[in-house]
């Protein structure tokens, strides 16, 4: 899989969301997946959005769960 060119990964890192490794992997997984849902070689920064929000809402939620 290929970045697209306007794919910014310091505005993902700089984000004020604590993420830990193991949240980068998933992020970056499920950007891979969304772009393979439909049939692309190239993960756009929409791709890594949706991700984002997927993989830290289900983090939080999970962690609320526990609390």
């Amino acid at each position: 899989m290929n970045l697209s060119e306007d794919m910014n990964l310091e505005a993902f890192v700089a984000r004020p969301e604590r993420v830990s490794a193991a949240d980068v992997a998933a992020v970056c997984q499920e950007a891979g997946l969304q772009a393979v849902r439909k049939n692309r070689y190239v993960i756009t920064t929409k791709d890594f959005e949706k991700a984002f929000q997927k993989v830290i809402k289900k983090r939080d939620t999970e962690y609320d769960f526990y609390r």
